[in-house]
């Protein structure tokens, strides 16, 4: 049997027909090393069921939103971490999900 290459574009799919919502493809955060780190339980990515579909009219800067996001996982003791820099960051929207899947009234 043929082993499939563990590509960005492979593992992309493999975590998201998981249930994972994961960043748009195109997003700079969705590399190689960060797909492995949610495939792995390191880095924290919400499942699609957890989101609420809420939105938000004037949502805060991207940087603000990943604070916010961290602060939640601290506050419910979760281990894993948004760990983000400046040229890898995850889109607007997704920061938005992920947030009201840790807290909806947030």
């Amino acid at each position: 049997m043929k082993s499939k290459k563990l590509t960005k574009a492979v593992l992309y799919q493999d975590i998201t027909r998981q249930g994972f919502l994961l960043p748009r493809s195109s997003s700079t955060i969705c590399n190689l090393a960060y797909l492995l780190r949610v495939r792995n339980g390191v880095e924290y990515c919400p499942l699609e069921e957890e989101t609420n579909g809420m939105f938000c009219l004037n949502p805060p800067k991207k940087l603000l939103l990943l604070m916010y996001i961290q602060e939640e996982l601290d506050k419910s003791g979760d281990m894993r971490t948004v760990s983000f820099d400046e040229k890898h960051l995850p889109d607007v929207d997704w920061c938005l999900k992920a947030l009201s899947a840790l807290d909806p009234l947030h």
